[in-house]
């Protein structure tokens, strides 16, 4: 009898440690039908080893003076680009030249998006680098001519965009991952590039 009451236990204790160990049937069939990845399978990171952090934010206070570059190229091969400098006045203009003024709408979206990035974590140009989202490797000083791209350089504390090296540069493909806070700024400032000076340098 005491050997019987030895071999129910045994069974059962192998019993749980089964279903400790894997996943019921119909958990399996779920998982077949969904096609889900089990979460330890799934990739850790899937963006490029060149990429810069997966969050730019969150920003903080944003200086009362500084100036934004935007330029889109948008040509394989191509050094022609789409380009618009905007500073913390409002005023719009092609690299050091003023033409006009934002509206006060326009320039308030462009504060709201600039600040919500984090300007710490973009290295100052001046130590030869800058943050990348693109698909092909990220090289000094420019991007690969073959893949085209947005870059946005920011200067804070000024309203020019000199010297160079005092700017902190972001470039984005928007082909490769890339983080909400530089998805949204580049919303917002390729529409005014486009409004304010369409046509190519």
């Amino acid at each position: 009898m005491r050997g019987h009451l030895w071999a129910i236990i045994i069974l059962v204790v192998l019993s749980l440690a089964v279903l400790a160990g894997c996943g019921s049937p119909k958990q399996e069939a779920q998982q077949n039908e969904t096609g889900a990845v089990p979460e330890s399978h799934q990739p850790s990171n899937t963006w490029p080893e060149w990429s810069g952090p997966q969050s730019l934010g969150p920003g903080g206070t944003l200086p009362e003076l500084w100036h934004v570059d935007f330029v889109h190229f948008p040509k394989v091969g191509s050094a022609h680009c789409y380009k618009i400098g905007i500073d913390s006045e409002g005023n719009w203009g092609n690299t050091n030249i003023e033409k006009g003024k934002l509206s006060d709408q326009e320039l308030a979206a462009v504060k709201s998006a600039l600040a919500k990035i984090n300007w710490s974590l973009v290295p100052l140009w001046s130590t030869k680098d800058y943050v990348a989202y693109t698909a092909t490797p990220k090289s000094w000083p420019f991007p690969s001519d073959e893949n085209p791209y947005y870059q946005v350089m920011v200067w804070l504390g000024q309203t020019q965009n000199s010297p160079p090296y005092d700017g902190r540069a972001v470039v984005a493909d928007l082909k490769a991952p890339c983080p909400p806070e530089v998805k949204e700024l580049i919303d917002i400032l390729k529409p005014l590039q486009e409004k304010y000076e369409p046509q190519l340098h």
